[in-house]
């Protein structure tokens, strides 16, 4: 019996209008949270306002002030920027039609949030399975099978460098504690499900720091998995937010490192098929990437991955190149 491809490439329409909303996207400043919205007139006392209601997440109705209604630059901004984000809606709604990763409506919350503070220009990573689905779309393809929906994600993994606590945005970021025990904090009130797992790249620190009221944690060889981050983008609810992921191929080598870890949870093996799509996707656009990313991993994180070579190998047994890849390293 023939092994399966471990992905399949989207169609180039597609990827073309996939490229255009992320080029549309780098250029706009702050996004609109939540739905695109309607604009309401009241009156008030000797003057009638302007207000945009929308949902920032599903069931939630909100509304803020746009000015007053005979503002016609305010209000006719914010209608332009109310078109821009319904456009933006139906090319992600045609694209997640399509087989792209889509974060849920929830998570564009926060990815939404962060962005409008700057913090991912400030040096703050996706990290983790988004990062993993954010990749895939960027090189245009879709896992066959083990796939997991970016919208079934419900925890955000982030990841920065020690130097980000310091900067001016690090108070403002949205996060609070939570007591579970299974991630850092929810992203924003109300979102009770939505965890947040922050990691930075400390050395010789304990496991976990209190830091501005929230708490982050000391993750291994993340100073490998950090270093010379790439922009991309994330698609989630209807919008497209740049972002700043690990590299590709450094990316590929710490999953891995993370399954080895988890190898008897149920969380590893769609993670694992995940980044296998990811890797063979990879090996065809930039075939030395995952070999130069190996050969600068730290040995804590690439002797534990050895353990899986037998079942790596076979699970790629579909893409020649990349099992000698795997063969080779894994020795």
């Amino acid at each position: 019996m023939l092994a399966k491809p471990l992905f399949r490439r989207h169609e180039a329409l597609y990827c073309a209008q996939y490229r255009e909303l992320k080029e549309r996207s780098l250029t706009a400043d702050a996004f609109l949270p939540g739905t695109p919205g309607t604009l309401h007139r009241r009156n008030g006392t000797g003057y009638a306002y302007c207000y945009r209601v929308f949902y920032p997440v599903p069931g939630i109705q909100a509304e803020t002030l746009v000015g007053r209604a005979d503002d016609r630059a305010a209000v006719a901004a914010m209608g332009q920027r109310m078109t821009d984000a319904a456009w933006a809606a139906r090319q992600v709604a045609a694209l997640r039609k399509a087989g792209f990763q889509v974060a849920d409506k929830r998570m564009a919350r926060l990815l939404v949030e962060l962005h409008n503070l700057a913090a991912f220009s400030a040096g703050l990573l996706v990290v983790g399975e988004l990062a993993i689905q954010a990749w895939l779309n960027e090189l245009g393809v879709t896992p066959r099978s083990g796939r997991r929906a970016a919208s079934s994600v419900t925890c955000l993994q982030l990841g920065a460098q020690p130097a980000f606590l310091d900067l001016p945005i690090a108070p403002q970021l949205p996060f609070v504690p939570v007591d579970d025990g299974s991630a850092i904090g929810t992203g924003l009130a109300g979102l009770d499900t939505l965890r947040v797992w922050l990691g930075f790249a400390y050395q010789n620190v304990e496991p976990t720091v209190a830091s501005r009221g929230w708490m982050a944690r000391a993750a291994t060889a993340y100073d490998y998995l950090l270093e010379a981050p790439e922009s991309a983008a994330m698609l989630a609810g209807g919008h497209c937010i740049p972002v700043l992921l690990p590299s590709a191929a450094r990316l590929v080598w710490h999953t891995l490192f993370d399954c080895a870890s988890a190898a008897a949870t149920e969380r590893a093996a769609p993670v694992r098929a995940q980044v296998l799509a990811l890797a063979a996707a990879l090996i065809e656009h930039d075939p030395w990437a995952l070999l130069t990313a190996w050969e600068k991993a730290p040995a804590t994180l690439t002797e534990p991955i050895r353990s899986l070579r037998p079942a790596l190998v076979a699970e790629a047994a579909a893409h020649a190149e990349l099992c000698d890849l795997l063969d080779d390293c894994l020795r």
